[in-house]
């Protein structure tokens, strides 16, 4: 009996497996392309392989878009991007489409998001692309090395080398929500450190950096925690720009998806010092009808916006003013 238990075990173990690997399978599509190159975009190079070898390697690889396997050298090329294809005899490729897209999963972030934010999704974008030119890696030099170049940084307490390496490895490919959460939190810490001195201030610079390297973890995030930590990065590179209405929605929806001590009394903080709240008011007693003139810190809505509730009075009488 024991015997027969074992088997069943094992035969449930193997059917939940290839459940598990079917549908994992479903969310990746593979097109392959005979005698077919997809020129630019690699950011890893697999030697002495095959094509099933360099097909998996792709799908594996969450940042992999399409690959290249040269039949003469056994080589795999694995790329960031797709491009128009060229013909190559000896060559396949593949291009690799998974679900959900990242437009869908764009839609969904910004849907999210406490505010209208297209400016800031305009420059998060604008820097991405631009990062090939503006931060373009040295010759011969992968992704995977600037990523360990980066993290080694980080551990050697060297902020500027960092997001130095940490900009470049997203010139080459851009796909890695970890890796521009790492920049945004090396630029963001950067910023603080600097913010205030009388020399070599760049804070507001740094912060935009952090603010865009913020956006684009968002807009590629779909796990919870990982949506969390880029809106509290969102939020910290906003205060630079003193966007409080921004911060403060964008704080809030970041707490929404992981509550924080630490992150709820430092939002408690920017409401009592940005949050919309009396700035100062005169008091008249002496008048027939005594009023009083209060001057908030933003401008009230206009047009027809019943404004009562702008004002209360405890335990006033019914109707009183």
């Amino acid at each position: 009996m024991g015997k027969l238990r074992a088997l069943r075990w094992l035969g449930a173990a193997v059917l939940m497996g290839l459940s598990l690997v079917s549908a994992q399978a479903a969310d990746v599509k593979v097109t392959l392309l005979e005698n077919t190159d997809l020129p630019g975009f690699d950011y890893s190079i697999i030697k002495d392989t095959d094509l099933d070898a360099c097909r998996s390697a792709c799908v594996d690889d969450n940042i992999c878009r399409a690959f290249t396997f040269n039949a003469q050298s056994n080589w795999c090329f694995l790329k960031g991007d797709t491009s128009e294809t060229a013909e190559f005899a000896g060559a396949t490729s593949g291009r690799v489409s998974r679900a959900p897209s990242l437009s869908v999963t764009e839609a969904a972030r910004q849907a999210e998001l406490p505010f209208p934010p297209q400016d800031l999704i305009s420059q998060a974008k604008s820097f991405a692309t631009a990062l090939p030119s503006t931060d373009a890696p040295p010759p011969k030099t992968t992704y995977a090395d600037l990523v360990a170049a980066a993290e080694q940084a980080v551990a050697e307490e060297n902020p500027a080398g960092a997001i130095v390496a940490f900009r470049q490895a997203p010139a080459i490919n851009a796909n890695d929500r970890a890796v521009w959460q790492s920049l945004a939190d090396v630029a963001l810490a950067r910023a603080k450190a600097v913010a205030g001195q009388a020399e070599g201030d760049n804070s507001y610079d740094l912060a935009s950096t952090g603010t865009s390297a913020a956006m684009n973890a968002f807009l590629r995030s779909t796990e919870r925690d990982d949506r969390a930590v880029a809106l509290k990065s969102l939020a910290e590179g906003m205060e630079y720009r003193e966007m409080w209405r921004e911060v403060i929605a964008t704080y809030r929806a970041s707490l929404a998806l992981a509550p924080s001590k630490q992150l709820q009394a430092h939002l408690d903080d920017v409401i009592a010092q940005h949050g919309f709240r009396i700035t100062s008011h005169e008091v008249d007693a002496e008048s027939a009808s005594p009023r009083i003139c209060v001057l908030f810190s933003d401008p009230l809505p206009s047009g027809s916006t019943d404004l009562s509730g702008y004002v209360v009075v405890p335990n006033a009488a019914a109707g009183g003013h």
